[in-house]
């Protein structure tokens, strides 16, 4: 029956009805409250479906005075669609584990005016909200920055790809009018629909995340003591390997030995020569203690000839600190000895020299290896928390180890860092990626073969930079990707004496978008010592365009100082000055061309001009060579270039940052009279997540429609338009109308596609075309610009031209006179 509302409002009249729970798992509540000419009512419930896979949610009501009412019409709702059948104790327990899978919402309602002595001529609003939701998936790079403490910079890396979820609209409507008792209206309706949303899914991405097949495989033997990886023959030759895993279980628990082989597909080019191969034994032995202690044994041996050798052993025992005999911690104490070829006293020519049976280290002439010059790495609380801190130390528990599977498993996160990297001829570096299910999975001995997964995290981009070098070498230019351009100029005598020009543009969309300009003028002046007085005016400009800026001019002189009197030079004095520009005399000179005299305490002092330091911050960007030593334009170009860490790059749209790694040898390899093309690397996407591209995009298509009728008047706008491609569509815009003491309505119809580039047409009832283009704005005299058509085969009864800013209609000769009418506009 529900509660008296007048028991808390006093001259209120009505019921408030909840049901916290009704027979069918809902919630149900009601308002009916009345107080004067005031009236409320709302009635709302939630219910399941009967299949329990829908929660719908309905509401209506009304909120009425004196002057207006509003209303919130029977019919509104809001759903939520469940993948499996739900329950309200799954819900209030927090146990359903299904997926929303789409969402709906339909309100309608209208508030209307109520006419009275004040309004004659009351406004009523309907509207109505509809929509339709789901959920859709798109990608997303797994990006890491960290600190590269060397370089002092940020870089990126990146995990395995993620797609995550977010709600879009497959339809929405939104509708609305006001029209008043005298017949006026105004209306207007926007649709908005996606076509087979719910099938939809997010492209690949191309470059930096791309999914790369078939790369490595590991096979296991039954008992899973016998495993190898395969490395792909697409892998470059210098890492290509095939390993071979055996693992041999011991007499107790953690006692095993395993072995590794190592085979290069190319000896000859393999950094590995022939390969690599590793043997692992671990030993349990007498701690004193209840539990034992385990000494835990590797060593390596590389290359056909043996070049490298080592061994390390880590003993773990077992500490006690109350005397009961049982494990309070772990002491941890490492031996380990790396050795070359050449060390003639060592023979590394087998594991037997290295390590005993027992995983004993051995010394070059047999014996023992004292323990006494062991590091004493500490206690842990336990092994894994040794293995969390030096997991190169120990790369798995061998406590936890009983088979080769769990072995490689333990591995994969202590050596790989769950990583397996390689690279791939002409597609870049893949990595393949293991999370801890995987692992779990791997050492469950879940497979018989694993051929993973792997993602691109650095594609190679062929022929990105393109070096052209002129016959006299005094002109370098280079162009990465279409997106930056270089152009070194060299002009003058060299020996000090020489100007030196760098022209820096970059691109957008093949535009122009910005240049720099960094000129050097290199002065020597004689001052009767062994070396010369250089003078270095260096200028810089830069044009975002159209505008053209002063980068203002900073000017270096070194000169030489002669201490003992005898004519050589014993130091170099450099001294820096900041200023406007330069005059004719090449002095440095303000904006008021006022010359700057420089300030004593801005200076550097060497021994030499060979020690200047011409690529520390102080000179970077100004003048990173030694001038007395620049002859040509290559060789600025090299020394700028080794400056900017032999990595040119470039940010291009869609790819993201391009960068080419110079060696020594590539730039040696630079020559006058050439052109030399180097591969790069995208190194940093341009985005990390990926919905839509260029191939796969969501099928869009809305329409806007706009009445209104106002007295006599009538009008009528539609506006609608669907896609085409990621970024063009076709429009379509249709108007009618009537005017006042007009029995017909008037109507047209204008097209536009964004594919068909600088094209507008209209027609109208009447069969009447008007095309139009975009106008040339560089031509001169006349030229065309569009054209009337008629009739079923379009017949052109007019065409429209500029005449050099004046607009005619010259009109076709219909009736054969062999005059064409023209107006102009």
């Amino acid at each position: 029956a529900g509660i008296s509302i007048a028991t808390y409002i006093d001259g209120a009249t009505g019921t408030i009805t909840f049901e916290e729970e009704t027979a069918t798992g809902g919630i149900l509540f009601k308002v009916d409250a009345t107080s004067g000419s005031e009236k409320a009512v709302l009635n709302a419930s939630a219910e399941f479906s009967e299949d329990k896979k829908s929660i719908t949610l309905t509401i209506d009501g009304l909120v009425e005075s004196a002057g207006a009412k509003f209303t919130l019409n029977e019919g509104s709702f809001a759903r939520v669609n469940l993948d499996t059948a739900a329950s309200r104790a799954a819900f209030d327990d927090d146990t359903y584990e299904g997926k929303i899978v789409s969402g709906e919402l339909e309100l309608t309602l209208s508030l209307a005016q109520k006419a009275t002595d004040f309004v004659p001529n009351p406004v009523t609003f309907e509207g109505m909200v509809k929509t339709k939701l789901l959920p859709v998936k798109e990608r997303i790079l797994d990006e890491r920055w960290d600190w590269d403490q060397q370089n002092q910079q940020s870089v990126i890396s990146y995990g395995r790809n993620k797609l995550e979820t977010f709600v879009q609209p497959e339809m929405l409507t939104l509708s609305g009018a006001f029209t008043s008792l005298e017949g006026d209206l105004i209306s207007a309706t926007l649709t908005v629909n996606i076509d087979d949303l719910a099938t939809y899914e997010a492209p690949e991405f191309k470059y930096i995340g791309k999914e790369v097949a078939d790369v490595v495989n590991f096979t296991f033997s039954e008992d899973l003591n016998n495993i190898v990886l395969t490395e792909a023959d697409k892998t470059v030759d210098n890492e290509q390997i095939v390993e071979t895993r055996i693992f041999t279980p011991g007499d107790e628990v953690g006692e095993w030995t395993a072995t590794s082989s190592v085979i290069a597909a190319n000896p000859d080019e393999h950094y590995w020569g022939t390969g690599l191969e590793r043997k692992i034994i671990t030993k349990r032995f007498d701690s004193g203690l209840t539990e034992e202690a385990i000494r835990y044994t590797r060593a390596y041996i590389t290359g056909e000839d043996e070049a490298s050798f080592g061994v390390k052993s880590v003993e773990i025992t077992p500490v006690n600190h109350n005397g009961n005999l049982s494990t309070d911690a772990y002491n941890i104490r490492i031996i380990s000895s790396g050795f070359k070829q050449d060390d003639k006293e060592y023979d590394g020519t087998s594991f037997a020299t290295l390590m005993d049976a027992n995983g004993n280290v051995l010394t070059s002439d047999g014996n023992l290896h004292n323990w006494n010059t062991a590091w004493n790495a500490g206690e842990f609380a336990s092994i894994e928390e040794f293995m969390e801190i030096e997991s190169y130390q120990l790369i798995a528990n061998p406590l936890t180890v009983s088979n080769g599977a769990e072995l490689l498993s333990q591995t994969i996160t202590s050596w790989w860092g769950n990583i397996y990297s390689l690279n791939i001829e002409d597609v870049g570096t893949v990595k393949v990626f293991f999370n801890d299910e995987e692992l779990a999975d791997i050492a469950a001995g879940e497979f018989t073969e694993l051929n993973p997964t792997a993602y691109l995290t650095q594609p190679l981009i062929k022929d990105v930079l393109t070096v052209e070098v002129s016959e006299d070498a005094n002109t370098v230019s280079y162009l990465i990707e279409n997106g930056l351009s270089r152009k070194f100029a060299f002009s003058g005598a060299g020996n000090g004496n020489f100007t030196a020009e760098i022209t820096t543009t970059d691109f957008e969309a093949g535009e122009e978008h910005h240049t720099a300009t960094k000129t050097i003028v290199s002065i020597t002046e004689d001052i009767s010592l062994n070396v010369d007085k250089v003078r270095l005016n260096i200028t810089e400009s830069h044009t975002a365009y159209p505008t053209v800026l002063n980068g203002g001019s900073h000017q270096i002189i070194i000169t030489p100082q002669d201490n003992d009197g005898d004519g050589d030079a014993d130091q170099f004095i450099a001294t820096h000055g900041y200023g406007d520009h330069f005059n004719a005399n090449g002095e440095l000179v303000d904006e008021a061309n006022d010359v700057i005299v420089f300030d004593n305490s801005i200076y550097e002092i060497f021994n030499s001009y060979d020690e200047v330091h011409w690529n520390e911050p102080n000179f970077a960007n100004d003048v990173p060579f030694n001038p007395l030593t620049a002859d040509n334009a290559l060789n600025v170009f090299k020394d700028i270039i080794a400056n900017e860490s032999n990595s040119p790059y470039v940010w291009v749209d869609d790819i993201g940052r391009l960068e080419v790694t110079l060696s020594d040898e590539d730039l040696d390899s630079i020559i006058a009279n050439s052109t030399t093309m180097f591969d790069g690397y995208n190194i940093e996407a341009d985005d990390n997540n990926i919905l839509e591209d260029e191939d796969t995009f969501l099928d869009v298509n809305a329409a806007l429609t706009l009445e209104a009728i106002l007295g006599d008047y009538q009008v009528k706008l539609q506006l609608s338009g669907e896609r085409t491609a990621l970024e063009q569509g076709a429009f379509d815009l249709d108007m009618s109308y009537r005017l006042p003491g007009a029995d017909t309505q008037r109507s047209f119809t204008a097209h536009y596609n964004t594919e068909v580039e600088g094209r507008l047409t209209a027609n109208n009832t009447d069969g009447v075309v008007l095309v139009l283009n975009e106008p040339d704005e560089d031509a001169t005299g006349t030229q065309e610009l569009g054209q009337i058509l008629v009739g079923p085969t379009a017949i052109v009864a007019a065409t429209i031209e500029d005449r050099d800013g004046a607009i005619f209609i010259v009109y076709a000769d219909i009736d054969n006179d062999g005059v064409q009418e023209e107006e102009t506009l």
